[in-house]
């Protein structure tokens, strides 16, 4: 198997799919989860394994090709593990929908499904999911160095070590100890600014906030009068993330693993912190998704000449990506500490489900996360990262970049791999999604004047205690 992975035979971009409907198999717990080792006496040969693996996703129509040839590509190996995807809508649809099947039983619960690690945890609490670390050291399925390896201090590094450790982690920072949830590929936010105004008007690109808030205040001078409708120097196109990054850039409590004391955002740090945002919206320097007509991201005026500048996803580079004006891009500014949140979606996998299942839906993922599919499937899926070291030496990832240097994807990739080491996830913890959620409408009332600075630190807080 591992000359097949080596060759990158899947499909490209693959990031999107298998997802299925319902999977059958036993129920069972985490509670009493005992990893078994793969079998070659009862199961036959990797290569030889049958099972059925009902994944569920979030990709659109656009990437169904790169999962059909994924598929293809998957089944050359192993044709007798049958691959049931299934878009579920977004990520919120898929928490949803999983939340239902668990309370119905589980018996409709997927093989394995894209998530986020603040859902993870929540199904975590519910014994739905099981950890993951015995499959990747498993002596017959487990990783190999043909997988994926890269030296360090004059050693090979495969398996684990082989994925950026800010990934991998991720999947290992939960209430629980143990591996629950696989990176499948990843993103972060990044600074898209409209280059041909930039030169035009001789402006720097701001590395700091300080240098933001004064570059904002010389483009409302320069430039601002000159728009019509809606109008910002800066976009940010996540009220939850500018929340949250300023904590993080800024040393401000915000949650926390610790279970007697996981909600730390009421503090008076945080509220000076926004307090202070709200006065730099007052004077139109910026605005957000949550303060934007029905909520439209910030992209969408960035692309009509509206927007000077904006903070999104490098998930959603093709949203900045227009042919009105040369888009720059650059990390996005910090204050303190540079750190940049780190999004993408993960992999979890399902208690009910039967071992067949579960050693089929892992071998899938190794195969698309060895070195070069973990490339393809990033640069398919346009402004997202490898999840392994290796995958940025392949010879695929280094032509890609080659080839690409003069496009928009190609410079956010260049941005995202400088910053790569600087990107971190928050403490997750069942409600954790709720504190993320509520903080970010915190900034949205306060920058709206709905709600007081005390008003809204203190309905949020009480509506995090509840999620508890």
């Amino acid at each position: 198997m591992s000359n097949v992975l080596k060759k990158g035979i899947l499909g490209l971009g693959l990031c999107a799919f298998l997802a299925g409907v319902a999977s059958c198999g036993p129920s069972g717990n985490d509670a009493s989860f005992s990893y078994q080792p793969y079998d070659t006496s009862v199961y036959g040969d990797p290569s030889q394994l049958t099972a059925t693996v009902y994944f569920w996703h979030t990709l659109g129509q656009n990437n169904r090709g790169w999962l059909e040839t994924l598929i293809s590509e998957f089944n050359k190996v192993y044709p007798n593990i049958r691959i049931q995807a299934s878009q579920q809508g977004s990520y919120d649809d898929i928490k949803t929908k999983i939340d239902r099947a668990i309370a119905a039983g589980g018996t409709e619960l997927p093989t394995m499904a894209y998530c986020y690690p603040d859902h993870v945890a929540d199904y975590i609490a519910s014994g739905a999911v099981i950890p993951m670390d015995g499959f990747v050291d498993d002596e017959a399925i487990g990783f190999t160095v043909e997988d994926g390896s890269h030296v360090e201090d004059g050693e090979t590094v495969y398996g684990a070590g082989d994925f950026v450790q800010t990934y991998w982690n991720e999947g290992k920072a939960y209430q629980k100890e143990g591996l629950y949830s696989l990176p499948w590929t990843k993103s972060t936010e990044l600074l898209f600014y409209n280059k041909d105004l930039f030169d035009q008007q001789g402006w720097t690109v701001p590395t700091t906030w300080e240098d933001m808030w004064n570059l904002c205040r010389i483009i409302n001078e320069d430039w601002g009068s000159q728009v019509n409708g809606w109008y910002a120097p800066l976009g940010y196109d996540s009220d939850e993330n500018m929340f949250i990054t300023f904590c993080r850039q800024n040393d401000i409590p915000y949650t926390s693993n610790e279970s007697d004391n996981r909600v730390l955002f009421n503090n008076d740090q945080a509220k000076s912190m926004v307090t202070t945002l709200k006065g730099y919206y007052d004077e139109g320097l910026f605005k957000t998704k949550g303060t934007g007509p029905n909520n439209t991201y910030t992209s969408s005026f960035f692309e009509s000449g509206q927007v000077a500048m904006m903070i999104s996803s490098s998930g959603g580079t093709s949203y900045a990506n227009t042919p009105n004006f040369n888009v720059g891009v650059a990390p996005a500014p910090y204050s303190g500490e540079a750190a940049y949140v780190s999004q993408g979606p993960s992999l979890c996998f399902f208690a009910n489900s039967s071992w067949e299942q579960r050693y089929a839906a892992w071998l899938f993922y190794r195969f698309c996360t060895e070195s070069t599919n973990s490339a393809l499937i990033a640069t398919s899926s346009t402004g997202y990262d490898p999840v392994r070291i290796s995958s940025y030496e392949t010879e695929y990832y280094l032509n890609w970049v080659d080839d690409q240097k003069d496009s928009l994807f190609g410079q956010a990739s260049q941005v995202t791999e400088e910053i790569r080491d600087d990107t971190f996830f928050t403490p997750v913890f069942p409600g954790s999604a709720t504190c993320r959620t509520e903080v970010g409408g915190i900034l949205t009332n306060v920058l709206l004047g709905t709600r007081t600075v005390d008003q809204a630190f203190s309905e949020a807080y009480s509506r995090c205690i509840a999620a508890l």
